[in-house]
């Protein structure tokens, strides 16, 4: 998959929009993800792999501003026409892409970028084919909520002791960009009916290889992980519910 194939002539607000009106900080064209920039609160193009400020989407453009300096008009929420040349899923998650300003499918992502939701296309739309829209407000978590850098590591055998004994160490596999929570009142309850020393839960893009016997590096935080599940079935997110440790 790649980023939609958004057509800057065809977009337009569609229903319930909420603008907000401000000065662009380059050349912006309708149907691009941007975000305020806090030095100057002028609209930049936003960038999921970029920082995380840079990933804090505002919104999309719904007109165009062809250089730094212009007034531009922002869609905050509501949907909107991005064109038929999108091509849009029923059912897919869309967010803010690597590529300036770009929307695409939340499984193009890398390792590593951040994750911000700009909409999905709404199950109950009585007719896909007619526009092509993003921005469902049922769909929208708040920009970067995946900004924890976390390592998922693993035990090997590194060597063998003099008597032959394995010496096992843990190694860092791969990263993700998570969401760490401390769960409270009736989220912990809920948690430890499950395993009873559950404290955190940490949410990350739909991956299968978090097990039981791998654990999580936050830093100098290590949480070890008690178990994993898909929290709606739909192989969006991974759910991790774990405790604080120290590693030995």
């Amino acid at each position: 998959m790649a980023d939609l194939a958004i057509t800057a002539s065809q977009v337009a607000p569609a229903e319930t929009p909420q603008f907000e009106e401000g000065v662009a900080g380059e050349a912006i064209l309708p149907g691009q993800a941007v975000y305020k920039r806090a030095s100057d609160s002028k609209f930049m193009l936003a960038d999921a792999d970029a920082s995380a400020a840079a990933a804090a989407a505002r919104g999309v453009a719904v007109g165009q501003a062809a250089a730094d300096g212009q007034r531009i008009t922002v869609q905050r929420a509501g949907h909107v026409t991005i064109g038929a040349a999108a091509s849009v899923t029923v059912g897919e998650l869309y967010v803010l892409s690597g590529n300036p300003g770009g929307i695409a499918p939340a499984a193009d992502l890398a390792s590593g970028d951040y994750v911000t939701v700009l909409g999905g296309w709404r199950l109950d739309e009585p007719n896909p084919s007619r526009n092509q829209r993003v921005g469902d407000p049922k769909a929208v978590m708040p920009a970067g909520s995946l900004r924890d850098r976390l390592e998922l590591r693993g035990k090997t055998t590194t060597g063998r002791t003099a008597s032959g004994k394995p010496i096992e160490d843990w190694v860092t596999e791969s990263f993700m960009s998570c969401a760490v929570r401390a769960l409270s009142g009736d989220a912990l309850v809920q948690a430890q009916q499950f395993h009873e020393r559950v404290r955190f839960k940490i949410r990350t893009r739909y991956r299968t290889d978090v097990t039981t016997d791998k654990r999580l590096r936050f830093g100098d935080r290590i949480f070890h992980i008690h178990y994993v599940i898909d929290p709606d079935s739909r192989r969006r997110w991974t759910d991790i519910f774990c405790e604080e440790r120290t590693e030995t």
